[in-house]
């Protein structure tokens, strides 16, 4: 009888990361991290070989799985982007749906609630994780973490061995993808066994097992942080006014900031708000509708968990638990360099104050509508409808920029291999930005920090080495010139008899420079070089690779969407 509900919800949420993607559009690359990741992938760093030897060795990689993805598109030796997004689009559909089905086995009588807790816990504003292809850790360790608290959940009702041991392997593989979020899992667990306390002697031994797998795994990441090893141990930071700081913002996050952000979303476009509402609407309608059937063929009270002292006892505990859920979500991040951000470090901390929420205004809504005379059925649908619309139109927004960083990132590649089709072996790229172009949008940071990667991409070569600079960052770092052989910059050291440096307009594109002159500013020094006669550049396009006039063919078709004058 559920299993339409099930059905409903998947093709919903499925509808959802249609449109998503439809804004990424189907040229989208990657961003940031992603295209570490792909240089490397491309250089064979993610071999089957090397995958199987870490699997089961703690002495490598603690986040081993989270390179699944990249050894997948390495094995199927095709379109390494295109396989990447697949995995990325198929593995967030997954978690939704996950998040759908456990809030579903702590309230299996009421899907129109399970419904908007799961959406909008997924579809949370600010976070744009789920866009993200260098967040395959975090994306693939929640999915399969939510997913073995489903399994565990289902093992101890149903007395099943087989969905047991699934549960310890995706809760193990989860631990070896993403630590992060395992004191949140332990949390969930924790309260399902207190709820079903009577029938302890169903689920002890599991229960052990469990929690020792858990907490196995939660200790060696607090061994990492406070041994000083590994990425944890390079960021550790327990500066108590810094955690006091970091919990305290994400206390007005979760509680009080991602409502009003629904009211302040960007680039808002009404017509697809519009058809959103609309296809919400009409799901969340079958659900009421059909619910409605099935609690009168059960002879049961509609939505009991909502009827008098029975509600305020539930919300009360809810908000408890949505405590319970901030901090041991939040914990990992607040000892970490990521502290103060509002996209992976909440995805679970937030959680617990979104079911809340979620529950009280379900209730209110049905509380006050209940003393109308007439069927408001249709007003308390629309309503619902209406806050999870605007928080999936908030997502879009931010799906949005992501897709204009990577058009802005495929424009600079594509200028950049028009510029210079061939780089000579040796050459230390330096690019100069004219501005702040590309200070604006945080998602093409990769550009700004480390441009190696996506120009190593683009060139097909692994070896090349660049860097970007632009005022914004020599006012920032030293940059000097020691004797006439050498330019620090950055805390970098080249050569200049490797150097080559092209300057860059979003406008006009890249030239390249003979002399280059920089005044400097608070601490930066003044330097001019003279550039070596040598030319490291090659400007034949007889040069172009495939790859090369791919870029250079995007660059053409979104020069015009950008009004930029070429």
């Amino acid at each position: 009888m559920g299993r339409r509900y099930y059905v409903a919800f998947f093709s919903l949420n499925t509808i959802i990361m249609i449109y998503f993607w439809h804004i990424l559009g189907p040229n989208y690359t990657p961003l940031n991290d992603g295209w570490v990741m792909l240089t490397n992938l491309e250089n064979g760093g993610f071999s089957l070989d090397w995958f199987v030897k870490n699997i089961f060795s703690y002495g490598g990689d603690p986040r081993i799985f989270r390179r699944t993805p990249y050894v997948i598109a390495g094995l199927l030796n095709g379109n390494n982007i295109l396989v990447l997004k697949s995995i990325l689009f198929s593995v967030v559909l997954m978690q939704v749906w996950g998040v759908y089905l456990v809030i579903d086995k702590f309230f299996p009588d009421n899907k129109l609630f399970s419904s908007v807790a799961s959406l909008l816990t997924m579809y949370y504003p600010y976070d744009g994780t789920m866009f993200w292809l260098g967040a395959f850790g975090v994306n693939i360790g929640f999915c399969l973490g939510v997913f073995s608290i489903f399994f565990f959940i289902r093992s101890t009702a149903k007395e099943s061995k087989l969905q047991f041991i699934i549960s310890i392997i995706l809760l193990y593989i989860s631990c070896r993808t993403y630590s992060g979020y395992l004191p949140g899992f332990a949390a969930v667990v924790f309260i399902y066994i207190i709820i079903q306390r009577s029938e302890w002697k169903k689920w002890w031994m599991k229960a052990v097992i469990y929690f020792t797998t858990l907490l196995a795994h939660i200790w060696m990441y607090i061994s990492r942080a406070l041994s000083g090893t590994g990425r944890e141990g390079a960021v550790a930071d327990t500066n108590l006014e810094s955690l006091g700081e970091g919990f305290l913002n994400a206390l007005y996050i979760v509680y009080v900031d991602w409502i009003l952000e629904l009211l302040r979303i960007s680039n808002f476009k009404t017509e697809y708000f519009l058809i959103i509402l609309c296809i919400i609407g009409m799901y969340f309608y079958f659900i009421y509708v059909n619910e409605e059937k099935d609690l009168l063929i059960k002879n049961e009270n509609t939505y009991c968990y909502f009827d008098g002292s029975k509600a305020k006892n539930i919300t009360f505990v809810l908000f408890l638990i949505s405590l319970v859920f901030l901090v041991s979500g939040y914990a990992p991040f607040a000892i970490s360099d990521i502290r103060m951000g509002n996209e992976r470090q909440l995805l679970f901390a937030r959680s617990g104050a979104v079911i809340l929420y979620s529950w009280i205004f379900i209730y209110y809504i049905r509380k006050l509508l209940s003393k109308q005379k007439k069927d408001t059925t249709c007003i308390a649908i629309l309503a619902i409808s209406l806050i999870v619309s605007l928080a999936i139109q908030n997502k879009a927004a931010i799906a949005n920029e992501y897709s204009t960083a990577s058009e802005i990132q495929r424009i600079f590649l594509g200028d950049m291999a028009d510029a210079a089709p061939e780089i000579s072996k040796d050459t230390h790229l330096v690019i100069y930005l004219k501005d702040h172009s590309f200070i604006v949008n945080k998602q093409l940071s990769m550009l700004l920090n480390r441009p190696q990667f996506p120009i190593r991409h683009l060139y097909e070569d692994s070896q090349i080495n660049a860097t970007t600079i632009s005022p914004f960052y020599l006012n920032r770092f030293d940059a000097k010139i020691k004797g006439d052989e050498t330019l620090y910059v950055r805390n970098k050291s080249i050569n200049i008899n490797e150097l080559a440096i092209l300057y860059y307009d979003f406008e006009y594109g890249f030239k390249p420079l003979e002399k280059f002159s920089y005044q400097g500013g608070e601490k930066a020094s003044s330097f001019t070089i003279d550039l070596p006669n040598e030319n490291r550049l090659s400007y034949e396009d007889k040069y172009l690779t495939k790859r090369q006039k791919w870029f250079i063919s995007e660059r053409d078709r979104l020069v015009d969407k950008y009004g930029v004058s070429r």
